[in-house]
C-alpha cells in the first residue's frame, strides 16, 4: 500500500487535502480520506475492485473491474453507495452514444 498527500494548487478547491491509499499491485486507491479548508476530515471514501477472470465477458482484461464505491460525508451524516450490475469491456461503444442530442437525452 502507498500512502500520497495531495494538496489542491488553488486555494478555492473545496478540500485542503486527500490521503490516497493506493494498492501497490493494482495502481489504484481504494480508500480515500478527505480533509476541509481547516482540516477537518470531511469524507471518507472506499472503493472496490474485482479480478476480471470472475466477470463473465471479460477474463481476458488485465485490469482491475471497477465494481463499486461507498462515500461516508462525516460534515453531512450522510452516506452513498455507487454499485455496478454488469461490466463489459469487450465490447465496443457505439460513436453515436456520444452525440450532442444524445448526451442532452440522457441529463434529463
Amino acid at each position: 500500500m502507498f500512502v500520497l498527500e495531495a494538496t489542491p494548487r488553488v486555494p478555492s478547491h473545496p478540500y485542503g487535502k486527500r490521503v490516497l491509499y493506493v494498492d501497490e499491485q493494482m495502481g489504484v486507491p481504494l480508500y480515500v480520506l478527505a480533509y476541509d479548508q481547516q482540516g477537518r476530515h470531511y469524507k471518507s471514501l472506499f472503493t472496490l475492485y474485482g479480478n476480471p477472470a470472475f466477470s463473465p465477458g471479460n477474463e481476458q482484461v488485465r485490469a482491475p473491474l471497477w465494481l463499486g464505491t461507498s462515500a461516508i460525508n462525516h460534515a453531512s451524516h450522510e452516506a452513498s453507495v455507487t454499485v455496478m450490475k454488469r461490466i463489459v469491456l469487450q465490447k465496443r461503444v457505439q460513436e453515436d452514444l456520444f452525440t450532442i442530442g444524445q448526451l442532452a437525452q440522457l441529463a434529463r
